[in-house]
């Protein structure tokens, strides 16, 4: 909405000024800021240590943070319409990006070494500002340019191996090298992250720096189950009106759900619409990539007649966690936090969650005629849209239990029929002697 916006973005985005360099904390103030690029700049050189250059693909992107922020902190006058700047302090944080982009990549930060000039030499103060110019000042002026042999590094997340052929020690640079991941019995590859990317099995890569490549093996899925729909939750508690509970099923991996951090509120239930087989529980958790947390899933066909599918600690996991339960029958899943999580606090929080079994199926109603599979339903904002080419049609729909609670007869062309109640839904539409019937889930 505006308003998040406005309160995101501290009134820059109420002002409307984009120009490259701007950041979410610019109009924060400078101190909170500079903290962001202390954040960056720091990661990326540990990454740079161990072989990876995150450097490389957002270099532009950060020169011109450090451009735009440097301007401000020297007095430079402001693009018009910019906020007023509060605390417009210089932080000890500026080596670091500076000897990388200058010394090493190559570019040209003119305004960003005006500020380096006032500050250096930096020394140690809170919030790990330390030494900068001591440790990084025209450090890369120095650093050899020869070539060098690469290592490559492998890790598992999971249960499997990886080899590589051909192994060595190092490699020379421009080598390629294969990698092929090994699950584990009852364990599936999901992907690679680090040094490579994506979802190849076996994956080749080049060796052109030092690389460390983590490959990923997630619980193998039961055959024959599909993604279910979530259509509404309920939840323990909310943290604040930008930690609401539809923000864990919005399919949204920007937003999430949280409780406000007492175990007294440690739980969220995901309502299907209707009874299904559950199998699988994957959710995405806050801080889910380095935290562990003990949790315990329930199913049940009411959300007072739970019972427990699966408990234990779910282990990290970098983007979805996969949790295979014990298959049961409900209509709604209760995911809750059991204890602290591994950092000992007592917040549990939500990204995405997905729910995987089989839908009971339409058995209210009786089969379709496969010579009107020309026939389509969409669901859109408000209802659903039907097309029907051909003669008049008469459409019906039901709720789960098999009452009528709509019928229409007519021609359908990309018509619109309003539902304004969230659920699940049978539709049955009729020409002739001829029928097609659909499950449709509205979630407005």
């Amino acid at each position: 909405s505006d308003a998040f916006m406005r309160k995101w973005w501290y009134g820059a985005w109420q002002a409307g000024v984009w120009v490259d360099g701007i950041s979410q904390e610019t109009c924060r103030d400078m101190p909170h800021n500079q903290m962001g690029l202390k954040g960056m700049t720091v990661t990326a050189e540990m990454a740079w240590n161990q072989g990876v250059d995150l450097y490389g693909e957002e270099k532009q992107r950060l020169a011109d943070y450090m451009e735009f922020h440097a301007k401000i902190l020297m007095g430079d006058p402001r693009p018009r319409g910019l906020c007023t700047i509060k605390k417009n302090n210089t932080r000890p944080t500026w080596e670091i990006g500076y000897n990388h982009l200058v010394n090493i990549k190559g570019m040209e930060l003119p305004n960003s070494l005006r500020v380096i000039k006032r500050i250096r030499p930096t020394e140690s103060r809170r919030h790990m500002w330390a030494w900068e110019t001591l440790t990084h000042a025209d450090v890369g002026k120095y650093l050899s340019t020869q070539p060098q042999n690469y290592t490559l590094t492998t890790n598992v997340n999971g249960q499997g191996t990886v080899e590589r052929s051909p192994d060595a020690r190092s490699y020379d640079p421009g080598a390629t090298v294969t990698l092929t991941a090994t699950p584990s019995n009852g364990m599936e590859f999901s992907h690679w992250s680090g040094g490579a990317t994506g979802t190849d099995n076996p994956l080749t890569v080049t060796m052109n720096t030092n690389r460390t490549v983590n490959a990923f093996f997630t619980p193998a899925l039961p055959a024959g189950i599909e993604k279910l729909s979530i259509i509404a939750a309920e939840a323990s508690a909310e943290q604040n009106d930008d930690h609401l509970k539809e923000f864990s099923y919005d399919g949204n991996l920007e937003t999430r759900w949280a409780n406000d951090n007492t175990l007294d509120n440690n739980w969220i239930i995901f309502d299907l619409g209707e009874p299904a087989v559950v199998n699988v529980v994957k959710l995405m958790l806050n801080v889910g990539e380095t935290r562990s947390y003990p949790l315990k899933v329930e199913v049940g066909q009411s959300t007072d007649n739970l019972a427990e599918v699966w408990s234990g600690d779910l282990p990290p996991a970098i983007g979805l966690n996969t949790i295979v339960v014990t298959e049961a029958t409900g209509r709604y899943v209760k995911v809750s936090m059991t204890g602290p999580n591994s950092d000992g606090s007592n917040w549990f929080s939500i990204f995405q969650a997905e729910v995987w079994g089989k839908n009971q199926g339409t058995s209210i109603l009786s089969p379709s005629n496969p010579s009107m599979q020309s026939v389509s339903f969409n669901q859109i904002k408000g209802g659903f849209t039907v097309t029907a080419p051909g003669a008049s049609a008469k459409l019906e729909v039901f709720d789960l239990k098999g009452k009528l609670l709509f019928q229409k007869s007519g021609l359908f062309e990309n018509s619109f029929i309003p539902v304004r109640q969230n659920g699940v839904y049978f539709l049955r539409l009729s020409q002739g002697d001829k029928q097609i019937n659909q499950r449709l889930v509205i979630q407005n």
